[in-house]
């Protein structure tokens, strides 16, 4: 999708450096190191999902932004994000124990019981 591409939402309208000596804006270009770089564009709120995954995205995005901006404690920032990874890889990992113990326990019983029963 282009730049100025109405039909996408999330496509960003234009791209421009900000010149703290102007109050123009000259268009991009990126010989010009020194100045800094504002990107304008229609982001869509969209609520997240409840449940873990949701939490991990939102605890991340949130966390690391007031952490890049400096603001709060970084102690408290930090060990809020170990503290929803942790929670996210357990969740996972016992996922994926159900799983097994479901192929384990119920499918290769029904399997054996549908041999024997075909055999006869």
């Amino acid at each position: 999708a282009a730049d100025g591409d109405e039909r996408n939402p999330i496509a960003f309208r234009r791209r421009r450096l900000v010149d703290p000596e102007s109050p123009e804006s000259t268009e991009y270009s990126e010989r010009e190191e020194s100045k800094s770089i504002t990107l304008t564009g229609k982001w869509p709120n969209m609520p997240l999902e409840q449940d873990t995954f949701g939490m991990t995205i939102g605890c991340l995005v949130r966390d690391f932004y007031f952490l890049s901006r400096g603001r709060g404690t970084a102690c408290n920032r930090y060990s809020r994000i170990m503290t929803t990874m942790f929670l996210l890889v357990l969740c996972v990992s016992l996922q994926i124990f159900l799983l097994i113990q479901v192929k384990h326990f119920v499918c290769a019983r029904a399997v054996h019981d549908i041999r024997i029963a075909y055999d006869a």
